[in-house]
């Protein structure tokens, strides 16, 4: 870090347990400005895990996949984690983040905060529909098979287009990259893909990949640049 130049303070929300401790240090090497970091877990308290966590997803049930702070995998309800997280983040104050990273491909809720917001789905689903809106015919890797059929109904892709395999349970990636060989390009739609189980899926598939991690961290990115300069042009 140069002389004079600005540190900005991030904190990272998971759906799931913090420390995240598969995501970092991969995350933050992505990013080209100095940070300082704290993580946080919306059922880091085991009272919140319970009400929380569920067994097995009902047809209509909305449901995240994330990660436990053993490194196990565990299934959560949607609607009580994002209540979870909404009283987390109103408990921040306005001096105490520059920014705060929501660790979650799917979650692009509206959240209240005294700090500015950025999650990983709104960031993710832009450049997904940008990358559909320049022609290239997208194949999607998904942690849950029950939410495989979300990007059917609602996005329009084909069956074929989707599979699945979590990043927490040692899934085989590189069945799962065969699978989408006949697509112009992968997305790993979750943050506990690594860039490691990104070359795999690569290597089988024969065609790029990108990670939800690289995606995240050019949101963040853009949002540091765009702050660095407008502190210079009010020096």
């Amino acid at each position: 870090m140069q002389s004079g130049e600005k540190e900005f303070s991030l904190a990272f929300l998971t759906v799931g347990q913090a420390p995240r401790t598969d995501i970092f240090p991969e995350l933050t090497d992505l990013l080209k400005y100095p940070v300082r970091y704290r993580e946080f877990g919306a059922v880091d308290d085991n009272a919140a895990l319970a009400t929380a966590r569920i067994s097995k997803v009902k047809p209509d049930q909305l449901a995240y996949c994330s990660r436990l702070r053993d490194g196990g995998e565990v299934v959560l309800d949607k609607i009580r984690v994002t209540e979870l997280m909404q009283q987390l983040l109103l408990s921040f104050k306005s001096d105490e983040f520059d920014l705060v990273v929501i660790l979650c491909s799917g979650d692009a809720a509206d959240y209240k905060c005294a700090c500015p917001v950025i999650t990983a789905g709104e960031v993710i689903s832009q450049a997904e529909d940008d990358l559909r809106a320049c022609g290239l015919d997208l194949g999607i890797i998904t942690p849950l098979a029950e939410g495989m059929q979300k990007y059917i109904d609602g996005q329009g892709y084909s069956e074929a287009a989707i599979t699945f395999a979590s990043p927490y349970s040692g899934a085989d990636m590189a069945k799962a990259g065969a699978k989408l060989g006949a697509y112009d390009l992968i997305l790993m739609h979750c943050l506990g893909y690594s860039r490691e189980m990104g070359n795999i899926a690569e290597t089988q598939s024969g065609k790029p990949v990108l990670t939800a991690r690289q995606l995240l961290s050019k949101g963040i990115n853009d949002w540091l640049s765009f702050q660095t300069q407008k502190m210079k042009a009010a020096v």
